[in-house]
């Protein structure tokens, strides 16, 4: 499986960081967006990290292709990869590191935290008129220093697993 698509989310993170250091108005929402786009990344680059694992597979009897894809995208920890994976007599140096960075107090779990925070609801105050949904304001304990922050973080992690990877 191809890379674009982490590269591309750590991409739109980073011109969502870059807008809301430029426009304190629309900050709140850029810096969600850059939570967004930094999860979505690596949700997507656990599938990059199963992708090649799963071609193993293609030469056992027992082999679904269709819902081997389904399985490597469905899976949101590296703790969900790696157990599947270990069901397999699959070991991955890479999502044992991941495991390492959700369980911890790292930049991952605070990221992942995060993400979960600004998508949760929120109880309202007062009853709500319409059928809009709450949600939790997490850029007051988040700003954008903090998710560039998690982005480099992220996208060093990137660079030195692949690079490991290109070695094997």
């Amino acid at each position: 499986m191809n890379n674009r698509r982490v590269d591309q989310k750590l991409y739109f993170a980073r011109l969502a960081l870059d807008a809301a250091d430029t426009d304190a108005t629309a900050a709140p929402a850029l810096i969600e967006a850059a939570l967004f786009h930094l999860d979505t990344a690596y949700r997507s680059y656990l599938r990059e990290i199963l992708a090649p694992l799963a071609l193993p597979l293609a030469s056992t009897k027992t082999f679904n292709p269709a819902k081997t894809l389904k399985q490597t995208l469905m899976f949101d920890s590296a703790q969900q990869a790696a157990e599947y994976l270990r069901a397999l007599n699959i070991c991955d140096s890479a999502l044992d590191e991941l495991i390492e960075l959700e369980q911890s107090d790292a930049w991952l779990a605070r990221l992942r935290a995060a993400f979960v925070a600004a998508s949760t609801e929120i109880e309202a105050e007062q009853p709500v008129a319409t059928a809009a949904i709450a949600l939790a304001d997490i850029t007051q304990q988040i700003d954008s220093a903090t998710c560039r922050d998690w982005l480099r973080a992220f996208s060093e992690l990137l660079q030195r697993q692949r690079n490991h990877a290109q070695e094997w």
